[in-house]
């Protein structure tokens, strides 16, 4: 079973932008790496588990 969209390339570092979004959903930033961005979601794969997740690009919690 293949996703669409979803490209089985090498894993990259996050850019800042795409750190600011990890954190917003309330993960650890060095624990993930991004698979695939597009216009409204990445795909992360977790460093040691190799469990993959799926988050969207515009939730973002207001910084206290």
């Amino acid at each position: 079973f293949v996703e669409r969209g979803v490209s089985m390339k090498r894993p990259s570092k996050p850019t800042r932008n795409q750190k600011e979004i990890i954190a917003s959903h309330d993960l650890i930033v060095n624990e993930w790496m991004v698979i695939n961005a597009t216009e409204f979601y990445l795909y992360l794969i977790h460093k040691t588990t190799g469990r993959k997740m799926t988050i969207d690009n515009f939730k973002r919690r207001k910084r206290a």
